[in-house]
């Protein structure tokens, strides 16, 4: 990192080198030493560790130095033309710094698949894989345009024969007005996916770009994190049933044992009307008014004083009721 080291003098033929990281890239230094005042130009050699387990967070790759970057692979499949991935330059695809990982098709269909190197997962509450990509669609494709990169991972090296038992955790399309949805349309978005609570020990995570229009792809910056024990639910809670007063309310509660359920009317979201709590992940909603709108939103509570934010909201309506006052009512002479 062209920081200036102190030299260390050496005057045996074989020196070891300790302390290092694994899949890390070093340059060494060496000059001859005659004396105090006579000494030979430095020589450099570069050199890489071995490939070891990932197991420090968070993890980041910002694709700037060599490519693929250390310990990482790359195959392609479901083509009969080489299609690897690469590095852009281009402002339109960089995030951050001046690369970004790259591939382009110039071919109708293929798979070109990027993956990491090894990752040592111990986090009881599984990780955020985050990292940042550039959507666009062009007009001849912005209503046909099925290219998208595929993110996931699996318990062992990925290769083409097992790419297809890699577990999916999320799906970026490379047209906006698909999944994940951008009602701003063109432009650099960043992504966050989660690996489950659970999955531990060796994992490798693929990148895998899937071309059916002859289309390219990039994403940058990177990060691997492990997800904090009493994070925000991301997802919002789903109203499964209703009567006249009550409501059906599941959650998800990944790994946590209670959560709080609470309801507010949609024209006062700051005003909390009530709460309920679930260990199983159903929780009822009692109390309520017919033929009404409410909105849900539930948290976690992992301890004493310890809480999540709210999750967003989710809606539902309750049934109406089915005692109505008196209708067509007319009298007559008696």
């Amino acid at each position: 990192n062209d920081t200036a080291l102190t030299p260390t003098a050496v005057n045996t033929n074989v020196f070891v080198i300790s302390n290092l990281s694994s899949s890390t890239s070093y340059t060494l230094y060496i000059r001859k030493y005659c004396s105090a005042t006579n000494y030979s130009e430095w020589i450099s050699i570069p050199f890489t560790t071995e490939c070891g387990a990932v197991n420090v967070f968070p993890y980041t790759q910002d694709f700037e130095g060599d490519f693929p970057p250390v310990c990482w692979d790359q195959f392609y499949y479901n083509t009969t033309t080489a299609y690897n991935w690469t590095t852009s330059t281009s402002a339109t695809y960089v995030h951050g710094g001046s690369k970004a990982a790259y591939i382009s098709y110039s071919s109708s269909s293929g798979h070109a698949a990027l993956t990491t190197g090894e990752f040592n997962l111990t986090a009881p509450d599984g990780y955020y894989v985050r990292l940042w990509s550039y959507r666009s669609a062009p007009t001849s494709y912005a209503d046909l345009s099925d290219d998208a990169l595929h993110i996931g991972y699996l318990n062992a090296p990925i290769t083409a024969a097992n790419i297809n038992m890699v577990n999916e955790i999320g799906v970026i399309n490379r047209n906006p007005t698909r999944s994940p949805i951008e009602p701003n349309g063109e432009g650099m978005y960043c992504y966050e996916f989660e690996v489950p609570a659970g999955v531990t020990g060796s994992v490798w995570f693929a990148f895998d770009f899937h071309s059916q229009n002859g289309l390219g792809y990039a994403f940058d910056d990177l990060t691997i994190e492990p997800i904090p024990s009493c994070a925000t639910p991301k997802d919002a809670p789903v109203v499964a049933s209703t009567t006249m007063t009550t409501a059906t309310v599941t959650v998800n509660m990944k790994n946590k044992n209670l959560a709080e359920v609470a309801w507010v009317l949609p024209t006062n979201t700051d005003s909390i009307i009530g709460t309920a709590t679930t260990t199983t992940g159903t929780a009822i909603a009692t109390g309520l008014s017919g033929s009404t709108t409410y909105r849900f939103m539930y948290r976690f509570i992992c301890a004493e004083g310890d809480t999540s934010a709210w999750s967003p909201m989710g809606n539902g309506t309750t049934m109406a009721s089915d005692c109505f006052a008196p209708q067509n009512v007319r009298t007559v002479g008696i």
